[in-house]
């Protein structure tokens, strides 16, 4: 279960490089009347649903065809590209379909939920919700006001329904709220490894975070690899966020850099073979001290810098307005004169003012061969430096990966075009 995540969520056309991408997007392209056509083939109705098979799910809804078989490609799409991605491992520990319920309002919502539970389980403030009950599982949301909070809602419960089927049904519970917590604002134009860095952006989480990194509040690695269930839904609400803030800076250090990588591997394997006891005893005291100290450095390092400046200056160079761009930077300069996101966004100024366009270009390339920086918008970026260099191969390689990272960036698409 979980409370309705504010934040920016966008859910457009899926990346080209996955099967179920490919299907996601060209249905997206439909108009509604070969949308409709198609829908009718894919989903038959059974009752109240709409029942749709789509790769490894089976989707029940009561708001129609359509409706049914876009969850299904979106679902299976999302599904691809985390398993492609290493976050879970590609051989399930469960075997079935991947069940999953979506409801037009609260009223159905209740009843299919209590239908499921034998009358067990009841929604109370929830949207969605992940539920194992007994020898079966499943994911259910209504459309709670738009559609895009009902989509963050069940992204971040695929993730819960994703962790029991692929890693184990008894998981730590920091890990299982982080990854869900990370993938929320998954958007489907970009690539799996740009929506883990995308996040930083996007999620409210990161906020949280470094909050609680300068209020004291930061739950140390250590104390959260070992928390219970129990404490943690019995924590208030101010230790409830700081739980989740937490857990999320925690798996977004781990997914994001090498070392959070090295990481991972044991940790998961223990967990598949004997769920949280095996999980608490693949990591020692020592290494748990040393992650608790790395993700700090995480905080401080990498999500400060950007929550505090990255984000707008960001936002500025995207919409064209360069010299506010600049004023930005010479701040994040002033108070981060070492982050590597402050260098690559004085590279990005560097190349458009036309300022040594090739040494920047390699600059940024440095920084990624280097370091474990990365950015949503980095091989546009690499690309520009090279098409105002006047190398047309390297700025044509550059563009290529920009587009399969992001085929909606308009920078990317513009600069695509001038190269034509």
């Amino acid at each position: 279960m979980k409370k309705i995540i504010a934040g920016l969520l966008f859910v457009l056309l899926a990346l080209p490089v996955y099967a179920a991408g490919d299907k996601f997007k060209e249905f997206n392209e439909m108009d509604k009347a070969a949308q409709e056509k198609l829908a009718k083939k894919k989903a038959k109705q059974d009752g109240a649903y709409y029942v749709c098979k789509v790769g490894r799910y089976n989707i029940y809804s009561d708001t129609g065809a359509v409706d049914s078989y876009w969850w299904g490609l979106l679902l299976d799409s999302y599904t691809d590209e985390a398993l492609d991605e290493g976050i879970f491992p590609k051989t399930p520990v469960r075997k079935g379909k991947l069940q999953v319920y979506v409801l037009g309002d609260k009223d159905s919502y209740e009843k299919a939920l209590s239908s499921f539970t034998n009358g067990m389980v009841t929604a109370g403030w929830s949207v969605g919700m992940f539920i194992p009950y007994g020898k079966k599982a499943a994911l259910m949301g209504y459309n709670y006001r738009e559609k895009a909070e009902l989509v963050s809602t069940m992204l971040h419960e695929c993730t819960h329904q994703l962790v029991f089927y692929h890693i184990n049904e008894r998981v730590p519970v920091w890990f299982n709220e982080g990854i869900a917590t990370n993938l929320e604002t998954y958007d489907t134009n970009l690539s799996m490894k740009a929506n883990l860095y995308n996040a930083m952006y996007f999620n409210t989480r990161a906020d949280g975070a470094v909050q609680c990194l300068e209020k004291g509040t930061l739950v140390p690695f250590t104390r959260l690899f070992n928390m219970s269930l129990r404490s943690w839904n019995e924590a208030d609400d101010a230790g409830a966020q700081a739980n989740y803030s937490s857990a999320w800076a925690s798996c977004n250090f781990i997914f994001t850099t090498k070392k959070g990588r090295k990481f991972v591997g044991k940790f998961m394997t223990s967990t598949r073979k004997g769920g949280v006891e095996a999980a608490k005893g693949s990591i020692s005291e020592k290494d748990q001290e040393a992650i608790a100290e790395m993700v700090k450095e995480h905080i401080t390092e990498v999500l400060l810098p950007c929550v505090k400046f990255g984000r707008n200056i960001r936002a500025t160079l995207n919409a064209g307005e360069n010299e506010k761009a600049k004023l930005l930077l010479a701040d994040m300069k002033k108070e981060f004169p070492k982050s590597n996101e402050m260098k690559f966004y004085e590279a990005w100024l560097s190349i458009i003012e036309g300022k040594n366009p090739r040494e920047s270009a390699q600059l940024v390339e440095g920084l990624l061969s280097s370091s474990d920086f990365y950015h949503p918008d980095v091989y546009y970026v690499i690309a520009l430096g090279y098409h105002k260099d006047g190398d047309k191969k390297e700025a044509s390689k550059a563009i290529k990966t920009a587009m399969k990272i992001n085929p909606k960036n308009k920078l990317a698409q513009k600069l695509e075009g001038e190269m034509k």
